[in-house]
């Protein structure tokens, strides 16, 4: 690698975010001192627009990979996607410990069982929450918070170079339906004993508005739902058990049974019963068997809240789905926010659902939704109890992360530093100090394999997406080098039914056949420099019709 990751040593912890700055996802972070590195969360985020047919990108390991040997474990702060999401995909080229929660480890198992690994198998080790796990010079200690997951933790990293407060994700939730609330002792303790670096959530850092709690959202789901004439049916994050378990109380009190539909949902319920959070006595039915129950009688759980297009939602709104059907004045609920990124999906299903005469209802029409990400009182609160030397926003797109640092210095924490992925930072007593900036190249999840996120296939993709793409195939006889054939068909450039569309497909032929005809004999047969002499006439054709240039791929086949 021409740009190694330098061995850390005791003058500070050394930081460096792999993902999760500047954008929302792929939260992976190193933390570096005397010879080792700890890791901290390994998830996943969604695609956008530029990877065509990608839903999923990952985090670069790269860089640590090059020093696995010195890598001490990954500490996952909860089981969220965009925190756990990548773990079963990187690992291979980890190969380290893992420390997780049990809920967390649970899910963490099932991934692992999707694949297949040679030789060393992946280990997690449950931690027992406020109990130091020693590793070497490094303590690392959970510290719980509320979140809208179960066993949402804070890390107190601890080396003798100082203290590091991660946050991961969390909210003051004063009436949390499982867990705990964020405790304040537990911050308070933590910032009388000194904190050298705060590195916080910045997801709802920009947000003013205090919000509610998930007991006032249980409430406010059953208030809908008595209302509701017809079927119900609501989408939410699948991991929210909490949610889960608001729903089918206020539910049962309208005399509604609940189904699940999304093998998501399951899995999450599956690891909520083996941890202890949902017990045998809470049923739910698959969305088949809700399909035999009387309309008002049922409460479907769906996935995809945020437009994923091969999830339960999205098929349910494109009357696909072969078991969930929707008719007019059936209610759809949105419990769940919009990630930034998936507005267009979202908005699409919306549409579609309108467009079938279904009402829908959002957290701007009732309570059915809460964040469990810290508004800016919540952030400001933390500073409070921290009271650190440094603050470091992650976890958020450079909006929210500004607001985070504009905030901290606004209570007077002495060094804010806002980081950009690749960006390494030593971290000491006396504040903040750059050190590099290292190039990271994320991966794609492409077809069920892992690949670059720049590589050929998607690149091509996305070239033909917006500049479309031409196919030329000709017979060429082998002998005199004439053609015998050509053909010529330009993707979602130039309609052959469209009359001057057809036109300039014809003049285009010219244009091929001319510039083929025009080589000497010796480069008409040699496929090479035929392919590329064509290609050229193709670009330079499109490039004078109308400045664009489209994928280009020529096929000869001398007969």
């Amino acid at each position: 690698m021409s740009n190694p990751l330098p061995v850390p040593d005791k003058n500070g912890v050394l930081f460096l975010p792999l993902g999760g700055c500047g954008q929302f996802g792929a939260n992976f972070t190193l933390y570096g001192y005397d010879g080792s590195w700890i890791a901290v969360d390994c998830g996943m985020a969604f695609a956008d627009e530029k990877l065509p047919g990608v839903d999923v990108i990952l985090p670069d390991p790269s860089l640590i990979a090059e020093q696995r040997d010195k890598l001490k474990g990954l500490f996952i702060t909860h089981a969220h996607e965009d925190h756990i999401g990548a773990v079963a995909w990187l690992w291979p080229r980890l190969k380290c410990p893992i420390y997780a929660t049990p809920f967390t480890a649970a899910l963490l198992r099932r991934k692992f069982e999707e694949h297949v690994y040679k030789g060393e198998q992946p280990r997690i080790t449950i931690v027992d929450p406020r109990k130091p796990i020693k590793l070497g010079d490094w303590a690392v200690t959970y510290i719980p918070v509320a979140h809208s997951i179960p066993e949402g933790n804070a890390l107190s990293i601890e080396t003798p170079a100082g203290r590091i407060v991660h946050t991961g994700d969390w909210c003051i939730d004063e009436a949390p339906i499982l867990g705990v609330n964020t405790d304040a002792a537990d911050f308070r303790a933590l910032g009388d004993a000194g904190v050298m670096a705060y590195v916080g959530d910045s997801t709802n850092a920009d947000v003013r508005t205090k919000h509610s709690t998930e007991a006032a959202v249980e409430e406010g789901l059953y208030e809908v739902f008595k209302s509701a004439p017809r079927k119900i049916a609501i989408t939410m994050f699948a991991s929210n058990v909490g949610r889960i378990i608001s729903i089918y109380r206020a539910a049962r009190k309208c005399g509604r049974q609940v189904a699940l539909v999304g093998r998501s949902l399951d899995t999450m319920v599956e690891c909520a019963r083996e941890t202890g959070y949902i017990d045998d006595s809470m049923r739910f039915l698959n969305g088949h068997d809700a399909a035999d129950l009387p309309d008002q009688k049922v409460v479907l759980i769906l996935t995809g809240s945020q437009g994923e297009a091969r999830a339960a939602l999205s098929r349910v709104s494109r009357a696909m789905h072969p078991a969930v059907k929707l008719k007019p004045d059936d209610l759809v609920i949105f419990s769940s926010r919009t990630i930034p990124g998936n507005e267009a999906e979202i908005n699409d299903i919306k549409n579609s659902l309108l467009q079938m005469g279904v009402k829908i209802v959002t957290d701007r029409d009732a309570c059915v939704h809460v964040s469990g990400h810290p508004v800016r009182a919540d952030v400001a609160q933390m500073i409070d109890w921290l009271r650190p030397v440094s603050a470091i926003p992650v976890h958020g797109e450079r909006t929210q992360m500004e607001a985070h640092a504009g905030l901290a210095r606004e209570k007077q924490v002495k060094n804010v530093h806002v980081p950009v992925n690749g960006e390494m930072l030593r971290i000491t007593k006396d504040g903040l100090e750059p050190v590099r900036h290292f190039a990271l190249h994320f991966s794609a999840i492409d077809f069920g394999k892992m690949v670059a996120a720049d590589s050929v296939p998607i690149l091509e993709r996305r070239k033909m997406s917006f500049n479309g793409a031409v196919f030329v195939s000709l017979a060429v006889d082998r002998q005199d080098g004439g053609i015998l054939d050509l053909q010529v068909s330009a993707m979602g450039l130039l309609d052959p039914e469209n009359a001057n569309d057809a036109q300039r497909l014809a003049d285009l032929e010219d244009a091929v056949a001319d510039k083929f005809e025009s080589m000497s004999k010796g480069e008409r047969v040699s496929e090479d420099a035929a392919i590329e002499a064509i290609r050229g006439a193709v670009r330079r054709y499109f490039r004078d019709l109308a400045d664009i240039k489209p994928l280009v791929s020529v096929h000869i086949s001398l007969v």
